[in-house]
């Protein structure tokens, strides 16, 4: 017996899972269900379990570990167990399975998927072959639907198309400008960063591009340069934001500046408003730089920053900067 008895501790004992048995009389800890709300000790799946005479299965609670100093997440089930003749339990088999890093994973992929979707750049995901599966809705407005190949359907030249995802397969990155088709079919300049998704051991689980619409401004500029009745007009239509800055002061802003930063042009006015809160505290550097470089007349090639939306969202953009004469209307 003791030996059966010993048996069966050392496979407790060794088990991933938590295992407990718990009489009538059992303690409850102090919990949260899944969705941060607290746990009552009449929803606990031991007492469930106890008070039903029903087995109680796949229950996700959050334990707060002090030492650890944060919730530890378990995949609950309740087992009731009866003695001969009885209809009431006398006591619960509980197992308790520790998800936190399964649920770590999900709510990361959960915010990546929001800021992927909120992005005003065009969005494309492809499997580590090059088969295309995601787009967010941004790529929707600009690419429509492209199909798995994207070299064959989306760029102009699909030998360059070819040559950009072999360099991503290959482990490489791939930026810079190229010629690709709009939803209507029309050609489009697009400046493209790619790169290949890799895992904790380097291995390519994805391919990533992120595309920004040189064309609209283009248009922008040529449109300024025949009259700024023409561009203000234009940049009211497009879906881009446009911002016109004269010496660190915002003058004008078109109504997608409005619409995806939650600002009042009137905001952006206001002699009191400091261009730099609108950017995200890792990336004011790179912004600062490339404005003294502007300051002293260069020009300077697109790149990527984050946006601070007044209800404390943040967007990820690709900024495309020209020097103007602008008069504010």
């Amino acid at each position: 017996m003791k030996d059966d008895l010993q048996k069966y501790k050392d496979l407790f004992d060794s088990m991933e899972l938590g295992v407990i048995y718990m009489d009538t009389n059992l303690r409850l800890w102090k919990a949260v269900k899944e969705d941060g709300s607290m746990l009552k000790a009449e929803d606990c799946p031991s007492k469930l379990a106890l008070m039903q005479g029903k087995s109680i299965k796949n229950v996700v609670i959050g334990i707060y570990n002090p030492k650890l100093k944060e919730y530890r997440w378990l995949n609950t089930n309740a087992i009731p167990e009866f003695r001969t003749g009885e209809n009431k339990p006398f006591r619960v088999y509980s197992t308790y399975y520790d998800i936190t890093d399964r649920k770590k994973t999900e709510e990361n992929i959960q915010i990546f998927k929001r800021a992927v979707e909120s992005s005003t750049n065009a969005i494309g995901i492809s499997t580590p072959d090059g088969k295309h599966f995601y787009q967010n809705k941004a790529f929707d407005e600009l690419f429509g639907r492209i199909g798995n190949d994207p070299p064959a359907t989306a760029y102009v030249n699909e030998k360059t198309g070819r040559e950009i995802f072999t360099k991503l397969m290959a482990g490489k990155k791939w930026i810079g400008e190229v010629e690709m088709y709009n939803a209507k079919k029309e050609v489009i300049n697009v400046f493209l960063r790619a790169q290949p998704i890799k895992d904790k051991h380097n291995k390519i689980t994805g391919l990533i591009g992120i595309h920004s619409n040189l064309t609209s401004d283009r248009q922008i500029e040529q449109a300024l340069e025949e009259s700024e009745e023409k561009f203000r007009e234009l940049a009211e239509q497009l879906p881009n934001m446009i911002f016109v800055n004269q010496r660190g002061r915002i003058i004008y802003a078109n109504r997608s500046c409005e619409k995806l930063t939650k600002y009042k042009v009137e905001e952006f006015y206001d002699e009191n408003f400091n261009f730099v809160s609108l950017i995200d505290d890792d990336y004011i550097g790179v912004v600062q730089e490339n404005f003294k470089k502007h300051s002293t007349g260069m020009d300077v090639p697109p790149y990527e920053y984050r946006l601070l939306c007044k209800d404390g969202s943040k967007i990820d953009v690709i900024i495309t900067t020209k020097l103007i004469k602008f008069k504010r209307g």
